[in-house]
């Protein structure tokens, strides 16, 4: 007699009572018929309890599947959204069938398409959380532009193997540090240029050949920012891209002209380098700006050992360098001083002086300064005993001895270092008291 009573309605038969009365908002489910809203909330709800499959479930519990799966849907598309993106949290991105079970099943049949407001839902969500290769079918349209790539859809897309792909992603920031290499998402846009590199990369021993350079003129290059390596932070063999490498060959040999055999006014980028006293960095940026006009090809070959140059015209083509008279070398600041050359490696280490590097206009060799500006901040607060001594007309030892003796003492330097410094103000004070 029990079993013949009808159950009270639930939310799911509320909703359709007041549908077939139109009652009902038309605005987000209304626009669908009852038997469509009600298996699409079972359905939601076997997603959001794990169920696998409703095919064996009582009614009773296909009811209390409904309420759960209709709880959602009646708060809105957000509220849906967000179940949606909560299950995705809890299961992962293994695969949208894995992740949404029969609610996605329903939504890619005859069924979904009675119910377009939801089906979009769900397309959106999992455009934006899986990997959906263009021209693949997903809930009846179909995929025009990636929005994500796997490892393996890129190691596809560029031809070189997913391990170097996920390090290369990885040094370039695109990609956190993979622990599973299975769950690897990577972002389209941002990562199609470095992905467009990949797919025209070459390694170290090929570009070699390609430009025609020696393995050490090619890391001079690379040191200037002439070229840059793929895969700069890698611990292998460096990645080039094929492009980048045809663009610095074209643009050293702009206005290359053929000659059949040697001249003496022209020689070698390396032998010019060396009789202007320069590294062959710089006379490669003077090729690529094009300020050096005369440049000869050896029997017409666009590679790097076959280019020859006026080193006269390299020489006069160098940056003219401003005038180092506002600042001292090494060796003048430790006469000035009368310190060691460690004291003086030590101070610079210290961050005391600023050094900087430019070219001497007399030998034109790349040596070392330091500011006067900064030897001068230095001598307000610092003085060497040598200079000190000097002043005072006594030996450094004797004042060395008497000033420790009032409890002052020297600038801590290392013990391989020989010269002492004091405060200024340490001696002065010492100075007023007595």
């Amino acid at each position: 007699m029990v079993d013949l009573i009808a159950p009270a309605p639930n939310k799911v038969d509320q909703f359709s009572i007041s549908l077939l009365s139109g009652d009902a908002d038309r605005s987000w489910l209304g626009n669908s018929d009852a038997y469509v809203v009600s298996r699409t909330s079972e359905r939601l709800g076997c997603a959001v309890e794990g169920v696998t499959s409703a095919k064996y479930l009582a009614r009773s519990e296909l009811a209390r599947l409904a309420d759960i799966g209709f709880a959602v849907l009646s708060d809105g598309p957000d509220a849906l959204r967000a179940t949606l993106l909560d299950l995705i949290n809890k299961r992962g991105r293994s695969g949208t069938r894995r992740v949404f079970g029969v609610f996605f099943n329903l939504m890619d049949g005859k069924m979904g398409q009675k119910i377009p407001s939801v089906r979009n839902v769900l397309r959106e969500v999992i455009l934006e959380n899986f990997v959906v290769h263009p021209g693949d079918k997903l809930l009846g349209e179909l995929c025009v532009k990636r929005r994500f790539h796997s490892l393996q859809s890129a190691a596809d897309q560029t031809g070189v193997h997913p391990t170097k792909v996920a390090s290369v992603l990885t040094a370039a920031g695109l990609i956190p540090r993979p622990e599973d290499t299975n769950s690897i998402q990577i972002e389209a846009e941002p990562a199609e240029e470095m992905l467009r590199r990949l797919s025209n990369a070459v390694l170290t021993r090929d570009a070699l050949k390609f430009l025609g350079l020696p393995w050490r003129h090619l890391m001079s290059l690379q040191d200037a920012g002439l070229i840059s390596p793929i895969n700069p932070a890698c611990g292998g063999q460096y990645m080039y891209c094929r492009h980048d490498l045809s663009r610095l060959r074209d643009a050293l040999c702009q206005n290359g002209c053929n000659i059949e055999q040697e001249d003496d006014s022209l020689v070698p980028i390396y032998k010019a380098a060396n009789q202007s006293v320069c590294g062959i960095a710089e006379v490669v940026k003077l090729l690529v700006s094009g300020k050096i006009q005369i440049v000869g090809l050896m029997q017409g070959l666009r590679t790097f050992d076959a280019i020859r140059v006026d080193p006269k015209e390299v020489f006069e083509g160098l940056p003219s360098y401003e005038a180092v008279e506002a600042a001292l070398t090494r060796e003048e600041l430790l006469k000035q001083f009368g310190v060691c050359g460690a004291t003086v490696a030590f101070l610079l280490r210290e961050g005391h002086f600023d050094e900087f590097r430019t070219r001497c206009r007399t030998s034109r060799k790349i040596r070392s300064y330091v500011t006067k500006a900064s030897v001068d901040r230095f001598s307000e607060e610092y003085v060497s005993l040598r200079n000190l001594a000097v002043e005072r007309q006594i030996s450094g030892r004797a004042l060395s001895h008497s000033l420790k003796g009032k409890g002052i003492y020297e600038l801590p330097v290392p013990s391989r270092c020989r010269g002492r410094f004091f405060r200024r103000a340490d001696v002065n004070l010492v100075n007023e008291l007595s």
